[in-house]
């Protein structure tokens, strides 16, 4: 009966470890607050950051 218990116990510790990088990688911990999603608006300083470039190319 071990036996056949063995391989559900190894792929749960793998599906674990698996887990534990990928929350290491989001960088989620006790106490950080976390981000939003946030809708980026093209404004005005984009505006001006274009014609820069624009400018700046076909100088």
């Amino acid at each position: 009966m071990f036996f056949s218990l063995f391989p559900l116990l190894f792929t749960t510790v793998q599906r674990a470890d698996c887990l534990r990088d990928s929350i290491d990688a989001r960088s989620y911990s006790d106490g950080k607050e976390r981000t939003s999603y946030i809708e980026l608006r093209y404004g005005k300083e984009d505006l001006i950051a274009d014609f820069d470039c624009t400018s700046f190319y076909y100088y």
